[in-house]
């Protein structure tokens, strides 16, 4: 028999009893567990070192739910899907407040400022100052804000 053809006489057995072979069986089982189950099991986990129990927020769970749909819906995974943070959390019952930090340019703030940040500190809006003096700054910025 030629070479060419015992290799195919070969390929031809071996793929039959690949046909006739079970697969393999596996050693992990299938546990259905309920919410209320999972979140118990973590809970004792947590307790038995040392750290509090894991509450579940409803609102924040249909948030995340929320989300997760967003994603789906346009078949990507990011955090700006389904808009800003604070306006997702807040859709849900979440007071969202955000401090930025750096802001040294009009063009950074106006950018924070669309995505719903409400407090922020830089070069900005001042040079660092020494302890000593915030009070004082604090107070003129005060009398300013009028």
């Amino acid at each position: 028999m030629p070479r060419t053809a015992q290799t195919l006489a070969l390929l031809f057995v071996l793929a039959l009893a690949g046909c006739a072979t079970r697969a393999p069986t596996s050693a992990v089982e299938e546990v259905a567990l309920t919410h209320e189950d999972g979140l118990s099991a973590v809970n004792a986990f947590r307790t038995r070192n040392g750290l509090r129990p894991v509450t579940v927020s409803e609102p924040l769970m249909q948030a995340a739910a929320f989300q997760s749909e967003a994603m789906a819906r346009r078949d990507t995974l990011g955090h700006a899907v389904a808009g800003a943070l604070p306006g997702r959390v807040e859709r849900f019952g979440y007071r969202w407040s955000t401090t930025a930090e750096g802001i040294e340019t009009e063009a950074q703030l106006d950018q924070l400022r669309l995505e719903g940040c409400d407090e922020g500190q830089g070069y900005l809006f001042s040079r660092p100052v020494p302890s000593a003096a915030i009070r004082e700054l604090v107070t003129a910025l005060g009398r300013n804000a009028a």
